[in-house]
């Protein structure tokens, strides 16, 4: 799993990301039957490593498995916080490992999509990454310009996104898409700035947005 950070933080060379990733999927797949086997620093940035390789999915799967080990293993047996370690002992010293916890970071970041891209919120890019296996995401934080708050839901062919930006901020907003020919509606002061790969990118101002998405 020694490729996890490099992937994560952008170090591997654009022209070996596609066999680096490759290798981290088979290691997961074929090795560890996709299950959670990273330490504290890699667990962090395991989301964002396989976001990073258009793998989502497999980090989906790999978070939904409620066998040993894994949060979902830790779920099953009754865990209500992150666990020290991944099977449960009597010697454990937390049953609330912050460290550990360091993945539910992704949820915003990857899932939900918020970044900030410039000091302070100024400007925020807000690009969700949509799984086969979720229906809806929702999260919101606060920040010193207010709060930034990004949810989705499937229904059916149709993708709903709701992102509200706070005064004084500016945001690029990648909405997703199934397929390259998927309509996308837009509030008319949302300018279209690119259409590239599986999303269309929009630049808004401070507000609340809703873009629907609706397969062809």
């Amino acid at each position: 799993m020694t490729s996890i950070l490099p992937l994560a933080f952008g170090l591997v060379p654009a022209d070996k990301v596609a066999d680096v990733g490759d290798q981290l999927a088979r290691t997961i797949i074929e090795h560890d039957a996709c299950h959670v086997d990273t330490g504290i620093f890699g667990t962090r940035y395991l989301v964002d490593a396989l976001a990073r390789i258009g793998r989502i999915d497999l980090a989906m799967t790999m978070l939904h498995q409620r066998t040993y080990p894994g949060f979902g293993f830790q779920l099953a047996k009754g865990a209500t916080t992150t666990w020290e370690q991944w099977l449960y002992r009597s010697s454990m010293e937390t049953h609330d490992h912050a460290m550990f916890a360091g993945i539910n970071s992704s949820l915003y970041t990857i899932l939900s999509g918020i970044r900030p891209t410039e000091p302070g919120y100024r400007e925020i890019a807000v690009e969700p990454r949509v799984p086969g296996s979720l229906d809806q995401v929702s999260a919101s934080q606060e920040t010193v310009r207010g709060r930034v708050a990004s949810s989705w839901q499937k229904t059916g062919s149709t993708l709903r996104l709701t992102v509200t930006i706070p005064a004084n901020s500016r945001a690029v907003i990648r909405v997703p898409l199934t397929h390259q020919d998927d309509r996308v509606q837009a509030p008319a002061e949302a300018r279209k700035t690119q259409a590239a790969g599986q999303a269309v990118s929009y630049r808004v101002g401070s507000g609340t947005w809703t873009f629907t998405v609706q397969a062809r």
